[in-house]
């Protein structure tokens, strides 16, 4: 059989997805040719495909060697070189290829999706646009388009780029469900519902489209609606424990029903994987303290901490020594050199504090008054940091705003403020309710000094004890032991203790036991603080249609209640070491 034989009958192999079969052809043709270029090539595509990047390297090395003009093998070099994260050594070979073939449609495309990898989405976009204008029916293209422009703020320009390729393709699942999470990041509940139904429609086993349905009918608050979403993902998926811990959130448990026997059978499976078992532990800690049994629940909690904090590196000490730093910048003396500088507006209106600590609540009261838009916890501060520090040599908060300029300071608060309009064009204030923002208490005096500050303070061993309780997305190093969350708090306690100190006046405490004791008195002067007059509404804050995204979102769903007062003292016999901590 002459080599042109085998190679052809290696080619059908590789095309039917018999690569182990393809693979012995080609060895054949290399042990008597070691240099075919064919072979080589078909061969380390093999390699690449089945994860062996650092041989697929070698074989697509071999061939360029030997054919330097061989478009597609640059291509396929590039494609093993990303999978092995050198990055910006495939995209010079991405080029190389489409020097070589400049309607090269999938290495453009290709160009623009490793720039994604590397964070620069900016940088993508022409390269996708390029891989569309050689290829209209590239649906790929659309879609790593789509997202790169949504990654820059360019929703819009994405959604109708997710529309043009649902125009190619009107059952494509995963352009739905891209569109669906746009359209629930931008509020179009809706659409984004259509769109999550349209993607299980045409993919019904599309698990994240279940969960992401249910998370955003939980933040509006139709719980039924998201407790059948999150159980038809477990329908589809019984060891989707991200869905059961969802579910638990939003469920309250009076027995020890089906779905608790199913989470404790699934627990108990030696073969379900640690980052499966964190979700199912939190779960099953809230299921138990519903049902009263505290020993049991504490149990669940402390495993799904136990094995969540194995998961990453983490230094209190670290973390002292930059709230350090923090005092050290916005010191007295940093002060008295920046009494003029930052933007005016009296729009803002931040909330801060721990987590767990009642900002949720506080929020929704403000969001029920008619001048006041609640934004959520959002990131546009971060983004203003990093967009007016993007040329300093320190990208590390606070060191980087040590060398800033007045003038700098001023752009900073008007970069805020020019990104926050998009939440509502008609408010008089809008609240900014991200809780760490509390260690950035001295750069808002700077850029915002007519902002308003608003400090949310709970128990310290209630906040304590729910951080313990709960599991975060966003990573909160210290939450997962309880030793780290203490000295965590006491920092923060000493650091706002400092921002008092030096910012008198500039922010307003509101402690969750006066809150809930006696809501009304306190409301008023919390909308006292913010310069609003009174409003009803603000008593009726659980009926405010609204979203909420935090673990929250249940609660402002009701009126105040008084039960989670000292509610740390149901596990109090396994608290020794934070009381300790705390009162230290």
């Amino acid at each position: 059989m002459s080599y042109d034989l085998l190679l052809h009958e290696a080619l059908q192999h590789y095309q039917e997805g018999n690569l182990n079969k393809a693979e012995d052809l080609c060895a054949r043709v290399l042990d008597k040719d070691p240099d075919n270029t064919d072979a080589c090539h078909l061969s380390g595509i093999i390699a690449n495909q089945t994860g062996r990047n650092a041989l697929a390297i070698r074989l697509l090395q071999k061939v360029i060697q030997n054919s330097p003009n061989f478009a597609e093998a640059y291509y396929n070099l590039a494609n093993a070189l990303r999978d092995s994260n050198q990055f910006y050594e495939a995209i010079n070979n991405y080029k190389k290829a489409v020097s070589l073939k400049p309607d090269y449609a999938e290495a453009f495309n290709n160009i623009g999706l490793t720039y994604q990898q590397i964070m620069q989405p900016e940088i993508a976009i022409p390269f996708h646009k390029q891989a569309l204008s050689i290829n209209p029916n590239q649906i790929v293209a659309y879609l790593n388009l789509a997202h790169a422009l949504n990654e820059t703020g360019n929703q819009y320009e994405a959604i109708r780029t997710y529309q043009q390729a649902l125009a190619i393709d009107p059952t494509y699942a995963d352009v739905y469900y891209n569109l669906a999470n746009i359209h629930s990041d931008t509020g179009n509940i809706d659409e984004a519902i259509s769109c999550y139904k349209n993607a299980i429609k045409h993919k019904p086993d599309l698990i994240a489209a279940y969960n992401n349905m249910g998370h955003l009918l939980k933040d509006f608050g139709h719980l039924n609606e998201a407790i059948h979403a999150y159980k038809q993902a477990i329908c589809f998926d019984p060891q989707s424990t991200e869905s059961f811990r969802a579910l638990s959130r939003i469920k309250i448990f009076s027995t020890v029903d089906d779905d608790i026997k199913t989470m404790e059978k699934l627990y108990s499976s030696a073969a379900l994987p640690a980052r499966k078992k964190i979700h199912l532990a939190f779960a099953l800690g809230k299921a138990f303290e519903d049902l009263k049994e505290y020993d049991k629940a504490f149990n669940y909690f402390l495993e799904g901490n136990y094995l969540n904090r194995l998961s990453y590196a983490y230094s209190i000490t670290n973390e002292q020594k930059f709230f350090e730093r923090v005092k050290q910048v916005f010191s007295a003396d940093f002060f008295s050199s920046h009494k003029d500088t930052g933007n005016p507006d009296t729009t803002p209106i931040f909330i801060v504090g721990m987590p767990r600590s009642g900002s949720t609540l506080v929020e929704q009261i403000l969001a029920s008054h008619p001048n006041v838009h609640g934004a959520g916890e959002q990131h546009y501060l971060i983004s203003a940091i990093d967009d007016i520090c993007s040329s300093i040599s320190t990208k590390e908060f606070p060191r980087n705003i040590a060398r800033l300029d007045p003038d700098q300071f001023s752009r900073m608060g008007s970069l805020y403020l020019y990104k926050t309009p998009q939440l509502s064009n008609t408010a008089k204030y809008i609240t900014d309710k991200l809780p760490e923002n509390f260690f950035r208490i001295g750069l808002i005096k700077a850029i915002l000094p007519n902002a308003r500050i608003i400090h949310c303070v709970r128990d310290p061993m209630d906040t304590c004890c729910s951080i313990f309780k709960n599991y975060f997305n966003d990573m909160n190093g210290y939450a997962y032991d309880l030793e780290e969350t203490g000295h965590y708090y006491n920092l923060y306690r000493d650091l706002m203790n400092y921002w008092h100190s030096l910012l008198p006046d500039f922010i307003y405490d509101i402690h969750y036991e006066d809150l809930v004791t006696d809501q009304k008195v306190q409301s008023q002067k919390l909308l006292e603080f913010c310069n609003l007059e009174w409003d009803e509404n603000c008593l009726a804050f659980y009926n405010t249609q609204r979203r909420v995204s935090t673990a929250s979102a249940v609660q402002v769903r009701k009126p105040v209640y008084a039960d989670s007062i000292q509610s740390w003292k149901h596990y109090q016999p396994h608290l020794d070491i934070l009381k300790k901590i705390l009162l230290s």
